[in-house]
């Protein structure tokens, strides 16, 4: 049965082929350090070729292309490669850290893999690969089991005293995507002439940059998405171009209509817009237009959020009463949540991202108990007044949000 490409969240392979340097210890024990040669990779994984056979499955192995990329990995798969005599090995990412510029130019080439399999409103099957995250699960605090740190201070008095440390930060980052044409024919390529990030402020800038095309027939596609970790930082005054960029060949058989190629920043806490470019473009193409349109409904998803108490005072435990977020419709839904708490004259302080990466899907109907906020007690070291705390739901791939709530609390 073919997969409507109207309603895909994908993780598909594209060919890539760099050097890189594994890391780890072998079957026998003994540490090694081996270059190899990537084959393909994918939004979770890698694959790549090895000149000896020195790994186990399960293996935990770094890799690294210097100064680009580096993962932490666990061997997925063995087995041998008869183009090369070698043994191709199937990575999965456990922590990786990549510059910009190949998120981008990686996040381009998944692209294309995609596009060229369903060409627009083709009909070939697309599996889905990755884990996701369902309402079988429940998901604890990052925070962990409220263990202090050697400063025996909780984890909000460590977090209040580092915002105190803080500047206020506003967000001015700059995204500005250009498009090569406005009208697309068969034998073009659809392309950006310029991809633009800025940040115009003297101050640095955690931001979650988003970039997604979409095409007739097609939801929104993730082309990268980094940030959301709040790791990646602009520098003050940095102004870097990353185009031009070829997108996707334009063939006879491709359906004609709209596309777009968009990007937005959202701040990496809170899920808010900081800036955004939309650019669409026509496909104009002998096979008409898409007989099947996407329509952009938003999940019918809530979010259900309450404190024990309204009123705290010193030696009082801080802790939720519940916390779900809710798919009332019948069809499943891929969402990223965000949880973050605003206490008196501070900056908000993040407690909870999950789903960035497409991996927190809701099935029809269901409802997800999460504990996203690790209780805490109150100590003088806590500022009195009004807290709050917040909660988005968003779209994974646009940033667009689906819902969103506050619960309020005083400290006394």
């Amino acid at each position: 049965m073919a997969t409507d490409p109207t309603t895909l969240r994908r993780n598909v392979r594209a060919k890539l082929s760099v050097p890189v340097v594994l890391t780890g210890t072998d079957r026998n024990g003994k540490p090694f350090r081996i270059s190899a040669e990537s084959r393909d990779f994918s939004r979770t994984g890698l694959g790549v070729v090895l000149e000896s056979d020195i790994l186990a499955h399960g293996a935990v192995v770094t890799v690294t292309n210097a100064p680009k990329f580096r993962a932490i990995a666990t061997v997925q798969w063995l087995r041998p490669d008869p183009a090369t005599g070698g043994v191709a090995v199937g990575l999965r990412f456990m922590e990786a850290k990549t510059s910009f510029g190949l998120k981008i130019a990686a996040g381009l080439l998944l692209f294309f893999a995609f596009v060229s399999q369903i060409s627009f409103a083709g009909s070939r099957d697309i599996v889905r690969a990755g884990p996701t995250t369902t309402v079988s699960q429940t998901i604890n605090s990052p925070n962990g089991g409220g263990e202090q740190d050697e400063d025996q201070r909780s984890w909000i008095e460590q977090a209040i005293a580092k915002s105190q440390e803080a500047k206020a930060n506003p967000r001015r980052a700059i995204v500005n995507i250009k498009l090569s044409k406005d009208t697309y024919r068969v034998g073009d390529t659809v392309a950006v002439s310029g991809y633009r990030v800025s940040n115009p402020s003297n101050t640095s800038q955690n931001i979650e940059l988003k970039t997604w095309m979409s095409g007739p027939g097609v939801a929104p596609i993730a082309v990268g998405n980094v940030g959301a970790d709040g790791l990646y930082v602009l520098s003050p005054g940095m102004d870097q171009e990353y185009g031009p960029l070829d997108l996707l060949p334009v063939s006879s058989n491709m359906a004609g209509g709209q596309g777009a190629v968009n990007a937005r920043i959202l701040d990496p806490v809170t899920g808010e817009v900081v800036g955004e470019s939309l650019n669409s473009f026509t496909l104009a193409t002998s096979a008409g237009n898409s007989s099947r349109a996407f329509q952009n409904q938003a999940p019918q998803v809530s979010i259900d959020s309450q404190i024990a108490n309204t009123s705290f005072r010193s030696g009082d435990t801080v802790s939720m009463a519940a916390f779900r977020i809710l798919n009332h419709a019948a069809s499943a839904a891929t969402v990223e949540a965000k949880v973050w708490l605003e206490a008196p004259g501070l900056n908000p302080i993040p407690v909870f991202s999950l789903g960035a990466d497409g991996s927190l899907v809701l099935t029809p109907g269901s409802d997800m108990a999460l504990q996203p906020l690790e209780s805490f007690k109150v100590t003088e070291n806590l500022p009195t007044g009004n807290y709050v705390l917040k909660s988005r739901v968003l779209d994974p791939v646009t940033g667009e949000v689906f819902h969103e709530s506050a619960s309020s609390f005083e400290i006394r």
